[in-house]
């Protein structure tokens, strides 16, 4: 039987503090009316023209904002982004976070988070919020804070999270915002390695192209070379006070399901020696899985099963670290999107139209499924004759039976989208549950109320979170699902735009429905 190969390419490693390239850069500020010429050019890195200039003018009269003095032709490109982002001056009624760092130096998980928050506010404005969203491998959150009069005045406050709110180890980023009572607004974005208490984890995440929507790997597949490629992320944190050294080797294990079950397919791999991790430190790795024709990994995600990822190594002293991660391909289906009575489309209803789409492929693809293929198609109003405004259920189903986009391969399934659906208790309707592998008959297709309004311009739009939940509702009866009374599920008999959740027994009967291939 074929095997699966490994590869393993070192990463660049980010401080534990500020652990993503497009994390926002700490600054410091200085008052244009006291910075000494040193401090502007030493610290600051101000040119000596522009650090004499502004001495100069200040002499003759304060510098109340940063503005007064950009103009001048000694401050070039370099000093006027500092002088514009750091410098105040003493009417100056700006404010901005200037950097956020936890209070204990690093986060440690499952330990109680406090932030320190320092900020540039030299009229003394008052702040009224700080408020911070969290995301990390879980449902993102979100905490707001009052500001009190005095942290305003002190330029930094500190923010406690609640004790039930710690994370795991991994990567969490932060965006903190403050707003003030006069209605200005400041944002920083931080991203930290929360370190292990115990002293060391091993996590294992996607890699940035292949992220599917429940945070699982992803299994790419390459018709080019007929292979599988998995590639993972894989990360050790040491939250110990003193480096740690581990060994090179890796083992790894897909599971089918879970752990546990039945092995898949296990082996070695080996990096090329032993590494050491400082102390409060991260080293990372990504680890490429190439599954041939013939292997196991191969088979499950051919017939699209999902599989479970283990992977452990340990510290050259005995210590052993693991993590694991469902593993999946990317489904995906295609539509065609047929404007019924096309020239009765306004280009903002046409443009709402394929935004409403775009919300339908997002709804899927929080569960691993996407559209592979979006095609667009018109009935002019000339041919269209009564479906311009469907008036019972019979007439959609004529309608099915009567046109087809006929896309190349035939697989795409038929989205019409009339007018209105007049006198009738239904705004869409799904031609069967599931709908035929056949493009013809009366059950061949899906059928949409565009659900337009007016808005206070007076243009036609489409109400697009609407519109793209009820062609995603509609496309899962195509595509095998039956109502449900779960709260929030795509398929409730009345959803409405919130009602979005797919679960994953519904998962896995869409991936069983014929049109639905391996992305």
């Amino acid at each position: 039987m074929e095997q699966t190969v490994v590869q393993t390419k070192k990463l660049r490693v980010l401080p534990a503090n500020r652990y993503h390239a497009g994390d926002s850069t700490p600054f410091s500020a200085f008052d244009l009316n006291t910075v000494t010429q040193k401090e502007l050019t030493d610290k600051f890195r101000i040119s000596s023209d522009a650090a004499k200039m502004l001495l100069s003018i200040r002499k003759k009269s304060a510098i109340s904002r940063p503005d007064e003095v950009l103009h001048l032709k000694e401050i070039k490109k370099k000093d006027f982004e500092i002088l514009r982002r750091c410098g105040y001056g003493n009417n100056d009624n700006k404010f901005a976070i200037t950097d956020v760092q936890p209070v204990e130096n690093y986060v440690f998980s499952f330990k109680k988070i406090s932030l320190k928050i320092s900020f540039l506010n030299p009229s003394n404005k008052k702040i009224a919020i700080a408020s911070i969203k969290v995301f990390w491998n879980g449902e993102p959150f979100t905490i707001e804070k009052e500001v009190s009069r005095k942290e305003s005045e002190q330029g930094f406050m500190i923010f406690d999270f609640e004790d039930s709110q710690t994370l795991p180890p991994g990567p969490a980023r932060f965006i903190v915002n403050l707003f003030s009572e006069d209605g200005g607004q400041s944002m920083f974005k931080v991203t930290y390695a929360v370190l292990p208490s115990n002293p060391l984890s091993l996590t294992l995440s996607p890699s940035t192209y292949y992220v599917t929507g429940t945070y699982s790997l992803r299994g790419y597949y390459s018709s080019s070379s007929d292979k599988f490629y998995t590639v993972v992320k894989l990360s050790v944190y040491n939250g110990a006070s003193s480096s740690v050294t581990m060994s090179k080797n890796i083992n790894w294990e897909f599971w089918d399901g879970g752990v546990g079950g039945s092995s898949v397919e296990s082996g070695t791999g080996s990096l090329s020696s032993n590494f050491t991790i400082d102390a409060y430190s991260t080293w990372s790795t990504t680890i490429t899985f190439s599954s041939p024709s013939g292997s196991g990994i191969y088979k499950k995600y051919e017939d699209k099963e999902d599989m479970t990822l283990k992977i452990e190594m340990q510290k050259t002293s005995g210590t052993k670290v693991s993590d694991t991660l469902t593993a999946r391909v990317m489904a995906a289906f295609g539509v065609d999107i047929i404007r019924v009575a096309s020239d009765s489309f306004t280009s903002q209803e046409y443009t709402d139209l394929f935004d409403a789409v775009d919300v339908t492929q997002s709804i899927y693809e929080a569960m691993d499924i996407t559209l592979r293929d979006i095609g667009r198609y018109a009935i002019p109003d000339s041919s269209a004759g009564s479906y311009k405004y469907i008036n019972s259920e019979s007439e959609c189903r004529d309608m099915f039976e009567d046109w087809t986009a006929y896309d190349a391969d035939g697989v795409n399934i038929d989205t019409f989208v009339t007018h209105d659906f007049v006198g009738t208790s239904f705004d869409g309707l799904a031609g069967d549950i599931p709908g035929p592998m056949s493009d013809s008959g009366r059950k061949s297709g899906v059928g949409v109320d565009k659900t337009g309004y007016v808005d206070g311009s007076g243009d036609k739009r489409l109400s697009i979170d609407y519109l793209g939940m009820l062609i995603a509702h509609e496309l899962g009866h195509f595509l095998g699902l039956s109502h449900t009374s779960d709260s929030g599920n795509l398929m409730l008999s009345s959803s409405g735009e919130t009602d979005t959740d797919i679960t994953y027994d519904q998962y896995k009967t869409i991936l069983d429905y014929g049109r639905v291939f391996v992305y």
